[in-house]
Order: C-alpha cells, then structure tokens, then sequence
C-alpha cells in the first residue's frame, strides 16, 4: 500500500475503534445494584428442577462489610 493511502487508512480505522470503544460503555447494567432474592424457595424458577447446572460461585466483601454471594445457573443440561 502506498505511503499516501496508509494515513487515511489508519485514520479510518482509528475513527472506528474509537466509535466501537464509546458505544461499548453506554450500557452500563453492571452497575446496576443486583436485585436480592430474599426467598428463593417461592419462586419455582429457582428450584433444583429448574436447575440443571451451576457455575462459577463467588463471594466477595465490600469494604463497609457487604457481603455478595453470586453464580450463574441455567435450564439445560450442560453449561450453554
């Protein structure tokens, strides 16, 4: 490629990332509060049958003493 066609060619691709890197940051669920499940057992969404694997437990403390319990679960047989 030329010397001439290379700047624009940079410049375009420069303009892209740039594009792609602020579109990346307008949703911002994750900071979001997460919602509390205070009584799972209630909703049937929630039982073992409706839990066929689970993955990934994490427990973290924030530094005023919250403490979060979180993982991921799902509905088929192996991890989708």
């Amino acid at each position: 490629m030329k010397t001439n066609m290379l700047k624009p060619v940079i410049g375009l691709l420069i303009l892209i990332l740039t594009i792609n890197i602020s579109k990346a940051q307008e949703v911002k669920t994750f900071l979001d509060l997460p919602k509390l499940i205070v009584n799972p057992s209630l909703d049937m969404s929630y039982s073992p049958d409706n839990r066929q694997f689970t993955g990934i437990s994490s427990l973290a403390v924030s530094p005023d003493g919250l403490m979060w319990a979180v993982w991921y679960a799902g509905i088929t047989p192996g991890e989708d």
